[in-house]
């Protein structure tokens, strides 16, 4: 009975380890697929630099903006800061690894 205990545990430890690989994989590809689809031009990502306030926010978006058609208006914030992060991430960006974009 133990030794069939110690079989199970160890078959379930072990594909917990396997699906923690399976989901570092995953991310790595996604996370690959994100740099080469979505970032976006570098005036662009500029832009986004110049705008901001020292808060982190920008005076163009509507932060109470209550109106779901067309979109809400606050995505935009989480948008943009997505735009630079992988700027900040993709290698050959004109903005990789710079120190304005990196948040500490």
């Amino acid at each position: 009975m133990k030794k069939t205990l110690f079989v199970l545990f160890f078959g379930l430890l072990s594909s917990f380890f396997a699906k923690a690989d399976d989901f570092d994989t995953l991310y790595e590809r996604l996370f690959a697929e994100y740099l080469t689809t979505w970032v976006t031009n570098q005036s662009t990502i500029q832009g986004y630099i110049n705008t901001q306030q020292s808060d982190g926010s920008w005076s163009t978006i509507n932060y109470d903006s209550q109106i779901f058609i067309g979109g809400w208006e606050p995505l935009v914030y989480w948008d943009r800061l997505l735009q630079m992060a992988l700027a900040f991430k993709k290698p050959g960006n004109s903005s990789f690894g710079d120190s304005i974009l990196k948040v500490e």
